[in-house]
C-alpha cells in the first residue's frame, strides 16, 4: 500500500478499496473484504438513494468496523465480516465520527487515537 493511497484518505475524504482491505485485514482478520464491501454498498441503497450519502455510509461503516473493537473493547466475531454489517445498526455507529477517527489512525503526523 502506497503513501499516495493514505494521502487520499486524509486529503480527499475517501477510503480507497486497497486501504480498506488492508486495514480491515489487519484489525479484524482475513476474509474476502472486496466482496463484503460491495455487499455493504448494496445495503446502503436501502438507506439512501443519494450517491454521496451512500458513499459516506460505506466509509463510516468500514471505519467503524475497523475501530470498534478497540474503542469499545468488543470482540471480533467469526467470521470477521459480520462486524462490518452489524456495526452499522448499533448505537455506537452514530455516536462518533468514525471516519474522522480513522483518518487520525492513518495520518502520518503521528496523531494517536488511543
Amino acid at each position: 500500500m502506497s503513501l499516495d493511497l493514505l494521502e487520499k484518505v486524509i486529503n480527499e475524504d475517501t477510503i480507497p478499496l486497497d486501504v480498506a482491505e488492508k486495514y480491515l485485514t489487519i484489525f479484524l482478520g482475513p476474509t474476502d473484504w472486496k466482496k463484503n464491501i460491495n455487499k455493504l454498498w448494496e445495503i446502503s441503497s436501502s438507506k439512501s438513494k443519494d450517491i454521496d450519502s451512500r458513499k459516506y455510509f460505506v466509509k463510516k461503516g468500514i471505519s467503524c468496523a475497523i475501530l470498534l473493537p478497540y474503542t469499545e473493547k468488543s470482540q471480533v466475531p467469526s467470521p470477521p465480516e459480520n462486524l462490518l454489517f452489524w456495526c452499522t445498526a448499533w448505537v455506537q455507529f452514530n455516536e462518533r465520527d468514525w471516519f474522522d477517527l480513522f483518518k487520525k489512525v492513518v495520518s502520518p503526523c503521528g496523531c494517536r487515537l488511543f
